[in-house]
């Protein structure tokens, strides 16, 4: 018994070890999934140096991390090109992603007001931590939404 143990085992770790690396080697060459995979940690990313750019009060630079945050985190994780994205696009297809017609028109509103804050006159401290809590809200509801499609 003893050596059917010692024999086995070592071929069981085997070709756990092979497949995790086929598995890795697969994921590595799928660009396109990886982004998808990889498009929440990016958004996050891109929302803490955005945070940054809020305390450093740099309006400017704050307002273009938030809008590639979101236009970025949804061409990833739809695998659409950049140059395909709208906002008509947009309300297209998320809903037949099963992304909520409520979580939609949130994240078309996030852009708006980042747009239109960009230009616009007024507080811009209190409109900036807004603008950062929404997109962040987005960003998660997106996240949930986009995870439970997988799971049906």
């Amino acid at each position: 018994k003893f050596l059917l143990v010692f024999f086995l085992l070592p071929a069981a770790l085997f070709a756990i070890i092979c497949s995790a690396f086929r598995k890795k080697a697969y994921y590595s060459r799928n660009v396109l999934l990886m982004r998808e995979k990889g498009a929440g940690r990016e958004a996050r990313k891109r929302l803490r140096k955005a945070e940054k750019l809020l305390a450093q009060q740099q309006e400017e630079a704050f307002y273009e991390e938030i809008i590639r945050a979101e236009w970025g985190y949804v061409s990833d994780k739809l695998r659409i090109p950049t140059a395909l994205l709208s906002k008509d696009h947009l309300r297209q297809a998320l809903p037949g992603q099963g992304v909520t017609a409520e979580t939609v028109a949130l994240l078309l509103e996030s852009l708006e007001d980042c747009e239109f804050a960009r230009y616009a006159p007024g507080d811009k401290r209190d409109r900036m931590k807004q603008s950062y809590e929404k997109a962040l809200r987005v960003i998660t509801l997106l996240d949930t939404e986009l995870k439970n499609r997988n799971k049906k």
